[in-house]
């Protein structure tokens, strides 16, 4: 496990401070989890934890798009330009998919959201930011909450605890 994530998880590069994940395929006989834990590891974020947002997002339905235009695993927003794609703006490398049917394909709707994830995180802590990747609002909620969207990071912290085995 760690050779391919030396091998092919290179794909990595600092761009203006930010962590860049590349569109590498991972090998053929890797399961979706195997390449999402690889992935989470590569940006900085606990395997457990993008588990976690993927069930609370989509419970792991690659084909999920939400009524606020949020698309696949991640549930990675895109709002719609009228041409296909999307007219939203993230800082993030690659951004904006060619079509919002790109957030379909597991491993681009994977890169995208665990770049997003991962500079949320890093910018506002762990709880915090699983909130404000789920609602730009909650950047201006207290550190420890209550957020807005305090359910849903409710529902994370419970899938992440049963993961990490741990019940704090």
């Amino acid at each position: 496990m760690v050779t391919s994530l030396l091998l092919w998880g290179l794909g990595l590069a600092l761009i203006a401070g930010g962590l860049v994940l590349s569109a590498e395929q991972p090998p053929e006989s890797q399961s979706l989890r195997e390449y999402v834990r690889e992935r989470a590891m590569v940006a900085g974020l606990a395997p457990a934890l993008v588990e976690a947002v993927i069930d609370v997002e989509s419970g792991w339905n690659a084909s999920a798009i939400s009524p606020e235009d949020s698309y696949g695993l991640m549930q990675v927003l895109c709002r719609p330009d009228g041409k296909g794609g999307c007219k939203n703006r993230f800082d993030i490398a690659g951004w904006p998919p060619k079509s919002a049917d790109d957030l379909l394909r597991p491993k681009e709707n994977i890169k995208f959201g665990l770049q997003i994830l991962a500079w949320d995180v890093e910018t506002y802590g762990q709880w915090k930011g699983v909130a404000v990747y789920n609602d730009w609002s909650a950047r201006t909620a207290p550190a420890d909450g209550p957020y807005p969207n305090q359910d849903y990071v409710d529902a994370v912290r419970e899938q992440y605890q049963q993961r990490v085995g741990w019940p704090g």
